[in-house]
């Protein structure tokens, strides 16, 4: 009903989440049943082929190319065709990530169509124009393993007319698709109005577009829907290669379950876990797609992830980990500030900080300016007494870990850290010389993940991705390490990663312990 309104009050823009082809026909058949116009979709030239560029064209499709930056007729042409689109109030969507997640969690966003339209709202001068985020999110979806391909180095299929017949032919369904509408935001939220007539200039405008299209990002993750197969793939991933019973799922899960209620977050499918049958039915489900295998050997049958599915099921798990990143940070920065000397609350926050700048090119984290803010309610919402089992050190905090029914850092961090544990690894075996050829890292960081799986110094197959790479690859950038003459600055680096594995691998021993216990 809200989308309605603003949908017949003024121009609205549908930034869309971007995890499968279905998405975008998802959202029309969301609005063609409410009676409601559909947008014109910004979509990929490389789809444009004969049929279905055609078939698409007459659908709303807006072909783009990929790239025309060099093109000053392109670009003159495209500025006043968004021009004509927002003047006439037409409804616009792209997808906010360019391209589809490869690992499930939301991407980075792409400027580009942000800069177009909102340099076409500042001429116009429609600052009501609205952008709505919308997010998808799916029980299971058919291109997961195209995606696995991909992070494991190898060449996914390109698309064009044969897609939808190989989507068609993979078989059997899904489940549902859950979608929701994050709310809308206009500049003015951002700009005074003021300072909107009275004109921005170069560098107000700069800034604002990635503001603008970070805060949707924020609005979209979280109207994101966690699923009760982002839940049991968290689970059966953070257990590793160990096989695991339904009591010890059913546990963590009936755990988590209520931690997300608590927090007001939503989710959806079977999730009463305290009803065995509904977590049996979510593995089903995953076993019907060879992701979960079960092992009757013993006297109860056991549940494991499958040979070859770990980046499968880790696409699913991350879903849905932007809601508990900051527990893990939380987590981690618990243990190192318990053995650290002096304010011991201040080397807990001083960590956080430090884990924020580690991992702030993975991850949507609050603003400097709210961070620490958001860190002290995370702490104290889940830890009594935090402070107080500080000042008793690592014995301290280990008993109010004890007393917590739900550990989550191993299974959120467990496959971020050992990718750049690795890539930090291949950096320091570089010692003074530049690294300045990216692919050749990438493979290099891949021959040397796959090596540390067979010698077992790799919880879990999932981390050797060429997604995880490169997002290392930009740390170090941004860190100054891929300049010749930064040995020790390498050395420190791949030291801190290891810091991090040991610190998931006593989690983990907590965890594993506690579910003995019970």
């Amino acid at each position: 009903d809200s989308v309605a309104e603003t949908i017949r009050s003024r121009p609205v823009v549908f930034l869309i989440s971007h995890k499968s082809m279905l998405d975008t026909m998802a959202l029309s058949l969301v609005l063609f049943d409410a009676n409601l116009p559909l947008p014109l979709t910004f979509g990929g030239i490389n789809l444009n082929k004969p049929g279905l560029g055609a078939f698409a064209r007459r659908a709303g499709i807006i072909f783009l190319r990929r790239s025309f930056q060099d093109n000053e007729i392109y670009k003159a042409t495209f500025r006043r065709y968004i021009d004509y689109l927002i003047e006439k109030r037409f409804s616009l969507l792209w997808a906010l990530e360019g391209t589809r997640s490869r690992t499930g969690k939301l991407l980075p966003p792409r400027f580009g169509l942000f800069n177009y339209v909102l340099e076409s709202i500042l001429r116009t001068k429609l600052y009501d124009v609205t952008f709505i985020p919308v997010s998808v999110a799916y029980d299971q979806i058919t291109e997961v393993e195209d995606y696995s391909i991909e992070q494991r180095g190898q060449t996914k299929k390109p698309e064009g007319i044969t897609w939808p017949l190989r989507f068609l032919r993979r078989g059997r369904p899904r489940g549902p698709i859950h979608q929701r509408f994050g709310e809308g935001l206009t500049i003015r939220e951002l700009v005074q109005v003021d300072e909107l007539e009275a004109g921005i200039d170069e560098r107000q405008k700069q800034a604002l577009v990635p503001t603008l299209a970070f805060e949707v990002a924020v609005r979209m993750n979280a109207a994101t829907p966690i699923t009760a197969t982002a839940i049991v793939t968290l689970i059966l991933l953070a257990g590793g290669n160990r096989a695991q019973s339904l009591a010890e799922i059913q546990l963590p899960a009936r755990a988590s379950a209520a931690l997300i209620r608590h927090r007001g977050l939503e989710i959806v499918g079977r999730s009463n876990f305290r009803d065995a049958d509904a977590v049996l039915a979510t593995l089903a489900q995953l076993h019907a797609t060879s992701i979960v295998s079960y092992h009757d050997e013993g006297t109860e049958r056991l549940y494991s992830i499958s040979a070859d599915q770990h980046h499968n099921a880790a696409f699913y798990r991350n879903t849905a980990i932007h809601y508990f990143i900051l527990d893990a940070f939380v987590e981690i920065a618990l243990l190192d500030a318990a053995s650290a000397g002096g304010d011991r609350s201040e080397a807990f926050f001083a960590r956080t900080s430090e884990l924020r700048e580690l991992f702030k090119f993975e991850f949507y984290l609050p603003r400097r300016t709210d961070y620490r803010s958001e860190i002290e309610r995370r702490v104290s919402d889940r830890f009594d007494d935090w402070e107080e089992a500080l000042r008793g050190g690592e014995a301290g905090i280990r008993e109010i870990f004890n007393r917590v029914q739900l550990l989550v850092a191993h299974g959120i961090l467990r496959s971020f850290a050992d990718a750049y544990r690795v890539a930090a690894k291949v950096l320091a075996t570089a010692e003074a010389d530049a690294v300045d050829n990216k692919s050749g890292f990438i493979s290099r960081c891949l021959k040397t993940g796959k090596q540390e799986s067979l010698q077992g110094r790799v919880f879990s197959a999932e981390s050797i991705s060429k997604t995880l790479y490169e997002t290392a690859w930009k740390l170090a950038d941004y860190q100054g390490l891929l300049a010749a003459d930064k040995t020790e600055a390498r050395r420190e680096f791949h030291e801190e990663f290891r810091g991090i594995k040991r610190r998931l691998d006593e989690i983990l021993a907590i965890t594993t312990a506690q579910a003995e216990i019970l």
